[in-house]
């Protein structure tokens, strides 16, 4: 499904909180823009605040279209921010180590894989030093050297990142052969191959002064792949739901389309060798082309764009998706995007819109139509429409479609994409066939590195087996490299509970943010259960305590936690639970024979008739009343109730 920026959660309110002291205080720095790159300053404003609301402007140059952020952080208060605040805020999650990870909602899990195809026609043969500047965890250099090598390419990998924690992962996970926390650490003039810009350019405060060390870093010979979020790809976007405010983000300082890209990057001496709006491009050094005038068509277009976005159905497509994202589907997602689909009934983005918030909603089957639907328009994206199809499939259990789903998927991904075999393992597992399933995971190569996602489904796959002893040591290696993620906390959860190692379980439990708490509550209430029936009350109170902090209203564990009480002979507070739980559900007139049974337990028999005669008094047909005073007259002795009914 797509993914809405907007979309919040404790860690990123938490960081915002921690950005605006920051910024308030003066220990975060700030400076204006007086003048493009292009040396002009006639500016129009195309927003006055981010997408979470905060008071950035985002500017367009007439002359070049080269958008800019104002004010901006200045240079020395970007290593704290990236350090501490961005990941939270741009994406609601820790860190990088949390996007590449059990879930593709944030992050593209081949994306070294792509940079290499991409810039393989200018790779010379041989030997080839390569540098990523914001490397992350170095998953795109360990990709791209895996493609290198298989061309026959030696590649020496050099990473430079703010972060530690990501440099340590790059390092001692990914094999990254040098790291580095600066370019001034790493530079080595003229020395690089292939530079790597991936998501990182846009965030170059004094983007001139960056462009020059940059250059000097390559050979005369050498490319640089730059990728940001082009501006002009927004209507082909739903990852910013198509929204220029759910575009912009102060962290970007600029905002570029592939011409005024190209336009920038001439005056440092570089020229485009291919791109796209998406941008997704290759530069060389040739500065003998000298510079490309500024175009002041680039700013019109973009203001078409701007015009374009406003237009029907891109607003109504737009408030669907951010809806959806907040779980408001019947008032607002579906009727939002009935009104795209009355506006634009043959345009694939709306169809797909649809099947985003029929997914949603939990309606497979409408989800997977509209998918399919999308498909059959020319949806541009097919394999994120086919991945869809394949997770509604499954959830309707049609192992039949969902397996040529699959199939489909294979023929329409490059041969890196191994999506396809790890859903498919998914779905011999779900089906029955953990052996099958783990077949064919165990033959997805190198997936301790590249493939976490395979790995989780392995550990999956043994708990199906029984093997939960395997599933645990996987899971929990995982744990300590992708520290905090919700999938795979969920099911390290489930298994240490089948360990029956439950403050292990529960020292993770009270870590779970309670936004997330549907992943995991049924979990425990279903554990709470099975330690129920088995008479260990103990640690069925702390399990169902543990779903109550995630969802204090969560009926089944309420009602379950009364029962633990009443069955440990707590007959007091086992009451005062259930009339509790009366008390803000009057219409749950069942639970007075929940009251009846805690005083039955404890042998308070008067109580318990009393219980069941207040009942009585409210619903006088109530069938079962004479079952349980039934069961409180065998308890005093008797041979049955008057109605003749057995105990």
């Amino acid at each position: 499904m797509f993914t809405s920026p907007s979309e919040n959660n404790s860690i990123r309110q938490n960081a915002l909180s921690r950005f605006w002291e920051k910024l308030a205080s003066g220990y975060y720095h700030t400076r204006k823009v007086e003048n493009c790159h292009c040396g002009a300053a006639e500016f129009v404003v195309l927003d006055t605040k981010d997408r979470n609301e905060i008071d950035f402007c985002s500017l367009l140059c007439m002359n070049c279209g080269l958008v800019h952020t104002d004010p901006r952080l200045a240079e020395d208060s970007l290593p704290e921010f990236y350090n501490s605040e961005y990941y939270p805020i741009a994406y609601g999650t820790l860190s990088a180590t949390n996007l590449q990870s059990l879930t593709t909602t944030n992050f593209r899990p081949y994306q070294g894989y792509e940079i290499y195809d991409r810039c393989a026609n200018w790779l010379p043969k041989g030997s080839v030093r390569v540098m990523e500047i914001g490397c992350g965890c170095g998953l795109n250099l360990y990709q791209f050297a895996r493609s290198s090598q298989q061309d026959g390419i030696n590649v020496h990998t050099i990473g430079v990142d703010y972060s530690l924690q990501h440099r340590t992962m790059a390092r001692d996970v990914h094999g990254v052969d040098e790291v580095f926390s600066s370019v001034e650490e790493a530079s080595n003039d003229s020395s690089v191959d292939v530079l790597v810009l991936s998501h990182v350019l846009e965030h170059f405060s004094d983007l001139g002064m960056w462009l020059k060390k940059i250059s000097r870093l390559l050979k005369n010979s050498g490319i640089m792949y730059v990728e940001v979020p082009g501006l002009e790809n927004l209507p082909y976007n739903p990852g910013y739901c198509f929204s220029l405010r759910q575009y912009f983000l102060f962290a970007h300082i600029y905002c570029f389309t592939l011409r005024s890209l190209s336009s920038t990057l001439s005056r440092y001496g570089f020229r485009l060798l291919h791109g796209d709006e998406e941008i997704r491009s290759v530069f060389c050094i040739d500065k003998r082309s000298g510079v490309e005038e500024p175009n002041p068509g680039v700013a019109e277009s973009v203001l078409r764009c701007v015009e374009t976005l406003a237009t029907p159905p891109y607003p109504w497509l737009s408030e669907a998706l951010i809806a959806g994202r907040e779980g408001r589907l019947d008032s607002a997602a579906f009727s939002y995007a009935h009104k795209a689909l009355e506006s634009s009934p043959d345009m694939p983005w709306v169809h797909a819109v649809m099947a985003d918030v029929f997914a949603r909603k939990g309606d497979a089957g409408q989800a997977s139509a509209a998918a399919l639907r999308a498909l059959e328009l020319g949806h541009p994206n097919p394999l994120d429409m086919l991945s869809l199809c394949i997770d509604q499939h499954i959830r309707l259990n049609d192992w039949e479609l969902a397996c040529k789903a699959c199939e489909d998927y294979v023929r329409a991904a490059p041969a890196w994409d191994n999506t396809a075999a790890i859903k498919r393992a998914g779905i011999e597992r779900l089906r029955g066939d953990a052996d099958l399933a783990l077949k064919i995971v165990s033959k997805i190569d190198d997936r301790d590195i590249v493939e976490p996602n395979a790995v989780f489904e392995q550990a999956l796959v043994f708990e199906a087996l029984g093997r939960k002893g395997e599933a645990g040591e996987i899971l929990r290696r995982l744990e300590k490299r992708f520290p905090g993620n919700l999938e795979l906390n969920s099911a390290l959860i489930r298994v240490l509970l089948k360990e029956d190692k439950i403050n292990d379980a529960l020292q993770l439990t009270s870590a779970f943010p309670i936004f997330a708490a549907n992943r995991v509550k049924w979990t425990l209430s279903k554990h709470a259960l099975y330690l129920f029936g088995r008479k260990r009350f103990a640690a069925a109170l702390k399990c169902v305590d543990a779903a109550l902090r995630l969802d204090p209203n969560f009926m089944d564990s309420l009602l379950l936690k009364g029962g633990i009480l009443a069955s440990m002979l707590l007959c007091n507070k086992a009451v005062e639970h259930f009339r509790g739980i009366l008390k803000e559900n009057p219409d749950k007139i069942d639970i007075m024979l929940n009251i009846s049974d805690a005083y039955r337990y404890s042998a308070h028999y008067a109580e318990s008739m009393a219980a069941i005669d207040e009942l009585e008094t409210i619903a006088p047909d109530h069938p079962g009343i004479p079952i349980t005073r039934a069961k409180v007259r065998a308890a005093l002795g008797g041979e049955g109730s008057e109605d003749g009914l057995p105990q």
